[in-house]
């Protein structure tokens, strides 16, 4: 299933907006982020209400990001439509966990799936290795040339099934490591999360906005959209969550 369409812009290519778009950005009153070194972009995503923090105002940037959450999460920027299928494929998922809608949707698009023995395993930890594989997915990056990890000292790390996909991250320019590593198989935080969001998503609009510049990559997961007349420097993503509305882009 075709998750988004992707549209590959010039930086000075003009479009027209008259588009449902992202809040203003707010300061975090989070009581743990203000020296964390992905504050800024904690912020902006907080703001916007695509990751929350907990209800004791922590943001806990360095904790370990669950099946559960990252389905709920990467919901949050694409607005899947609501899954047609049952959720009893998984033996392990009430209908009535806060997660149940976000994992139905996900796996109706093909971005998640369960394990052999019927479970989803909502509580587990995803590694950095496998939220490369379902980013990928859900931005349907492929045809990744695979030498481009021979400059990482950990490269032999990345599992065969992950390396693909790794590597598309990394030749986007969307994953960069840290002193030459990947760090595969360690759990993807909170913080490391975000930062990919941002690389990736860049921006996402969902109420009425308008921009003259658009700096870095546009996620539109709403319908009613009218491009015009605007600078966006990155790529434009055409998400599901448009569903049978329109978008004109004017000028592309």
């Amino acid at each position: 299933m075709k998750i988004m369409q992707k549209f590959r812009v010039l930086a000075m290519a003009a479009f027209v907006l008259t588009i449902l778009g992202q809040s203003a950005l707010a300061e975090s009153g989070y009581n743990d982020i203000e020296k964390h070194w992905n504050k800024e972009n904690i912020t902006k995503w907080q703001s916007n209400n695509t990751i929350l923090g907990y209800e004791d105002g922590s943001f806990k940037p360095d904790n370990a990001v669950t099946r559960a959450e990252f389905s709920v999460i990467l919901n949050r920027v694409f607005q899947l439509p609501a899954a047609t299928t049952s959720l009893g494929d998984f033996i392990d998922i009430s209908a009535k966990s806060w997660y149940a809608n976000a994992v139905g949707q996900m796996k109706e698009a093909g971005i998640i799936n369960g394990y052999e023995d019927g479970t989803f395993q909502p509580n587990k930890y995803i590694t950095r290795q496998e939220a490369c594989m379902l980013l990928s997915r859900a931005f349907e990056i492929s045809g990744a040339d695979t030498n481009v990890l021979a400059s990482y000292t950990d490269k032999s790390e990345v599992d065969q099934w992950a390396r693909s996909a790794v590597a598309g991250l990394v030749q986007e320019g969307y994953l960069q490591g840290s002193n030459n590593t990947i760090k595969a198989k360690n759990n993807i935080t909170r913080a490391e999360l975000v930062a990919l969001i941002e690389n990736m998503a860049g921006n996402v609009w969902n109420s009425s906005q308008a921009a003259d510049v658009v700096e870095g990559n546009l996620v539109i997961n709403s319908d009613a959209a009218v491009l015009n007349d605007v600078t966006i420097k990155g790529d434009l993503f055409l998400t599901q969550g448009i569903g049978q509305g329109q978008v004109d882009l004017n000028n592309v």
